[in-house]
């Protein structure tokens, strides 16, 4: 009995985790809709602490930086930040994600990084060809 209850516990609450990254990131998604960038960006930020290594939640934290409007200083710390979040998804769960690269490529352009921009473009292209849509296990964050 004991064991049962220890494993409906810990489900319960890998769901409630799970739900509350879902709403952080839905939140981040609907001050984006707002116009309320830095809502939109801090809300993105709560949702890579709950889960630091979820595609989806680092692609769109990397993809709000990349389009923030700010002082030339912040946006350029900005982009060199989504560009490291992006590199270090393409040496691990982001290596076959179509999205990840395309982001990079994004930065890459952003900070005159002209060869890696096309390197990067040439690999989403890559994954994109391939495939319908994303693979499972990237898609539900196995």
């Amino acid at each position: 009995m004991k064991a049962t209850l220890g494993f409906t516990f810990r489900f319960a609450l890998f769901t409630a985790h799970f739900v509350v990254l879902l709403i952080t990131q839905q939140l981040a998604l609907y001050y984006e809709a707002q116009g309320k960038m830095e809502d939109a960006i801090e809300a993105a930020q709560k949702a890579l602490m709950l889960e630091p290594y979820d595609v989806s939640a680092t692609v769109h934290l990397s993809r709000l930086y990349l389009a923030s409007k700010q002082d030339d200083e912040a946006s350029q710390g900005n982009i060199d930040i989504a560009v490291s979040l992006l590199q270090h998804l393409t040496q691990h769960r982001g290596c076959k994600v179509s999205e990840v690269w395309y982001f990079l490529s994004v930065g890459y352009r952003l900070q005159g990084r002209k060869p890696l921009e096309r390197e990067s473009l040439k690999k989403a292209l890559e994954f994109v060809n391939g495939r319908s849509i994303r693979d499972l296990d990237v898609a539900l964050g196995v």
